[in-house]
């Protein structure tokens, strides 16, 4: 794992969907991502410490998929500065090699430079 220090966030150009693999309920619009951990802006605070299997929606051609499904962890979820809106950041996040092939592709070619 890297050490929390050394990997910067990136703000992607686009905003992309997040959804419970299982249920299909929208979690929230990622905000921020590293290959290890993302946090995401919902409507409704999630429990820290549950695991959750997910599902990142893309758009349209982007890096010949339309989703990135992977698990992570809650790590902490707070209110967010706009009322009715809770920031959730998930860590240790698992996914197949070709989906995190994908997410660091999407990193490297989407994100915004210095983005925290």
């Amino acid at each position: 794992m890297h050490d929390r220090r050394t990997l910067r966030r990136r703000h992607l150009m686009f905003h992309l969907r997040v959804f419970d693999a299982g249920t299909g309920e929208h979690l929230g619009n990622l905000f921020d991502i590293t290959p290890d951990g993302l946090m995401l802006t919902g409507e409704r605070a999630l429990r820290p410490g549950d695991r959750r299997a997910l599902e990142m929606h893309l758009p349209v051609d982007i890096l010949g998929a339309e989703h990135i499904a992977f698990t992570g962890t809650v790590a902490w979820s707070n209110d967010d500065i706009c009322p009715g809106l809770y920031d959730t950041g998930f860590r240790d996040l698992e996914m197949a090699a070709a989906h995190r092939d994908r997410l660091e592709t999407m990193i490297d070619e989407f994100g915004m430079r210095d983005a925290g």
